[in-house]
């Protein structure tokens, strides 16, 4: 019976760290529309390939899930209740930071929710420690992660203060290689609100590319689906001027 309990309580914490994951996937980059708003902000230069964090995110949840486990393991005490809440409260905390800045589009929010999480995390291993040593030591590379991640977000949203407006680029190989002429629009299409493109927009559009097949099927595709005007300029470059 106890033997079961324990296979029980194991699947359990492999069940809710997987919850979270599924729930934090739900918002990732893996969806089109947010994989363009993301493409669209400016990185910092330690930025990882984006085929990093599946990777380690994986062996970070896998060590979460054990080390739950082992302190769930433990004999009854007030720090290994202490570090229970803890760890449930670390898993609430990561999976509301994917919603936070791939869902809302907020890197601001995002950033007290990760300072969040590495705090509860440190907390847990502090905790942790006196209860079962293995498992503190499982939340390092964890916390380490976090740390790191803290520093990416805190750079993303020093350096998009206008993240939650930007507009997803168009999802179209041809616009997005566009060559870009020197254009210099006016002030009432620096923003993001921005109305329908008018026959003027089009038309420098068709004059940067006269001489470029693809250039003319893109002006027709901003004519058709009512694309607008910066959604031709590279990323994070839409007020260009030349």
């Amino acid at each position: 019976m106890a033997k079961r309990k324990s296979l029980l309580a194991l699947v359990g914490f492999g069940a809710a760290t997987a919850a979270a994951a599924w729930y934090g996937s739900r918002y990732s980059p893996q969806d089109s529309k947010t994989r363009a708003w993301y493409s669209r902000l400016d990185k910092p230069v330690l930025n990882p390939p984006d085929a990093v964090f599946p990777v380690v995110w994986t062996s970070l949840y896998t060590l979460m899930a054990i080390s739950g486990y082992r302190v769930w393991q433990a004999p009854p005490s007030p720090e290994r209740s202490h570090a229970l809440r803890l760890w449930l409260t670390q898993l609430g905390t990561n999976a509301r930071w994917t919603k936070l800045f791939f869902g809302q589009h907020r890197p601001d929010l995002a950033l007290a929710d990760v300072i969040a999480l590495e705090t509860a995390i440190l907390a847990y291993v502090a905790t942790a420690r006196k209860v079962d040593r293995a498992a503190s030591n499982m939340f390092i590379p964890y916390a380490a992660w976090v740390a790191f991640a803290t520093y990416l977000n805190a750079e993303v949203a020093r350096t998009n203060p206008d993240a939650a407006q930007l507009r997803p680029r168009a999802a179209c190989p041809i616009v997005d290689f566009l060559p870009l002429g020197p254009l210099e629009p006016s002030g009432e299409y620096l923003e993001t609100n921005l109305p329908r493109p008018t026959a003027r927009d089009l038309s420098i559009i068709r004059l940067r590319d006269s001489r470029c097949l693809c250039g003319q099927i893109a002006a027709c595709l901003f004519a058709t689906r009512s694309m607008r005007p910066p959604l031709a300029y590279p990323p994070n470059k839409y007020h260009l001027r030349a």
